[in-house]
């Protein structure tokens, strides 16, 4: 299935009638509809995080997915629940400094960015991002 994003929407699709709440299953097919660039992996990571609330990954993505539907209290949401779960996180950290930026909550997305420093010394998106912040918040 690997590679086959099709045939694996469709496994997927299978495992789940036999297991609905199966959310490896469900975002599985998250990853595999998104690949496809097909509707419905939003539903489907939702329906991973409602089966099993601590899997970070779904919430990832699901909030990946809000923030591009300019959703961002809800994508913040998610990546903060995120961040809380799996604290080593980082994209998750950027993200959620991100949407914080987006609600003009300056000194709490400055907070993110510089975790994200702090456990990636190097990254330079966080770095452009956390000075672009300060820069906005004089």
């Amino acid at each position: 299935v690997q590679g086959h994003p099709d045939r694996a929407v469709e496994e997927y699709r299978a495992a789940l009638r036999v297991k609905p709440d199966h959310a490896v299953a469900h975002y599985n097919l998250g990853n595999a509809l998104s690949a496809l660039g097909q509707p419905g992996s939003m539903a489907a990571y939702a329906e991973a995080v409602r089966s099993q609330p601590d899997f970070p990954e779904a919430r990832y993505n699901l909030g990946l997915g809000l923030a591009r539907e300019n959703r961002i209290r809800e994508a913040r949401e998610q990546f903060e629940a995120v961040v809380k779960l799996q604290p080593d996180f980082v994209d998750a950290h950027l993200n959620l400094g991100v949407a914080l930026a987006k609600e003009r909550r300056f000194p709490e997305a400055a907070a993110a960015f510089e975790e994200v420093l702090r456990r990636q010394p190097n990254h330079t998106e966080a770095r452009r991002l956390l000075q672009l912040t300060k820069q906005v918040s004089e």
